[in-house]
């Protein structure tokens, strides 16, 4: 019994080949969302794989398909970000102690940014239409990647997870 198609998130590297092994008994392929300008570092099994198998498939996402998941998801998303639910949610996991909570709600770009350094994933820019980068920064869900990690932007992991969602639907 397959389940079908699996996309492969939030990472690019594929570095456990008993996962992927595995996986072969479940779906019939794995897809992963690869800018262009990234060259996944699997290893040889896992290259063995995916080069005499097909079961691996690298999705090279163009500027189409970042702007028509942008279209999709922004009303989406600003409802959800800017709810007042959203910010009790990520404060309230957050803080098990009430710091200051109204101070916290007035500068929650603030919080979110600290939320997003702290524990938040990377996505390259490539897969992020410029927009959305733009608004993700301006509300602090986002911070620019730093050091080695430029071309990557970090983000809150549930977010992160609803639009690749929806990248890889568009």
């Amino acid at each position: 019994m397959s389940f079908g198609h699996a996309l492969y998130y939030p990472h690019i590297n594929l570095t456990n080949k008993n996962w992927v092994k595995h996986s072969l008994l479940f779906w019939d392929k794995i897809s992963r969302i690869v800018p262009s300008s990234v060259e996944p570092s699997d290893n040889e099994d896992i290259t063995s794989i995916k080069y005499h198998t097909g079961f691996i498939e690298d999705y090279h996402p163009e500027n189409y398909d970042t702007s028509n998941a942008f279209n999709q998801f922004s009303d989406q998303l600003r409802h959800i970000l800017e709810s007042d639910h959203f910010f009790h949610d990520r404060y309230f996991k957050r803080e098990k102690h009430r710091r200051d909570y109204r101070r916290d709600y007035y500068e929650r770009r603030n919080f979110y940014s600290d939320m997003a350094k702290s524990s938040g994933t990377y996505i390259h820019v490539m897969k992020i239409d410029p927009r959305m980068k733009e608004y993700l920064f301006e509300i602090g869900i986002a911070v620019p990647g730093e050091n080695e990690w430029e071309d990557w932007v970090k983000i809150d992991n549930e977010i992160g997870l609803l639009y690749m969602a929806h990248l890889a639907k568009s």
